[in-house]
């Protein structure tokens, strides 16, 4: 029962995190969880333990646990990561997605574009379009990782000059998906590559 608890918890917390309803650098205090969760502090100090070893807490021995904050050399690498899986899960996607999925992703994204000029719904629209499009790839452990790295990046990630350190194409104003740039395709978009032009030795005469 303790194990399923501490899972339960675990879950919870990790959702109010990478849901952005708890901030970088926001005081985790036991007590406090504890009656939002309803449980005695031994769940809560597991829950935390657990999501420390994920990236996602941080502990210091005086001040407590938090929310872990903002680092830009692991903002860098967790983008590099992400870029890498975005390709992958929309490679799956693409071969698995129903059609089903692609109402729910056609409404999600109608409400992105709903929100105008609202940051706060446009943000939580574009997380949850992505995190629908990523589920769509019928990978489990593949969207949960995702979801994680999305969490590492307040109000979404960045593909260009606004992320540190990371070059490329930026979002266009609007918060729209970024340009992937020459060569490179936007992995939640389908469609045959076109085929270079290769030029040819004209035949001997």
């Amino acid at each position: 029962m303790a194990a399923s608890t501490s899972d339960a918890v675990t879950r919870g917390l990790r959702e109010l995190i990478v849901s952005g309803q708890l901030l970088p650098g926001v005081s985790l205090r036991q007590r406090d969880l504890g009656g939002r969760f309803g449980v005695s502090a031994t769940p809560v100090r597991e829950a935390l333990r657990r999501l420390e070893a994920e990236g996602l807490v941080t502990s210091d021995p005086h001040r407590g646990s938090a929310v872990a904050g903002l680092d830009v050399l692991n903002l860098e690498e967790n983008l590099r990561i992400l870029m890498v899986l975005e390709v992958l899960a929309g490679g799956l996607a693409a071969e698995r997605i129903t059609a089903g999925d692609l109402l729910e992703i056609g409404s999600l994204r109608r409400q992105m574009a709903a929100a105008g000029a609202d940051a706060g719904r446009r943000t939580h629209g574009n997380r949850a379009f992505h995190v629908r499009v990523y589920a769509g790839a019928q990978s489990p452990m593949l969207t949960s990782i995702m979801r994680l790295l999305w969490a590492s990046f307040p109000g979404g990630p960045r593909y260009g000059p606004a992320a540190p350190g990371v070059g490329g194409p930026a979002r266009p104003p609007g918060g729209g998906a970024a340009s992937p740039g020459p060569g490179r395709r936007h992995p939640h978009r389908r469609g045959p590559r076109r085929r270079e032009r290769r030029l040819r030795p004209a035949p001997a005469r």
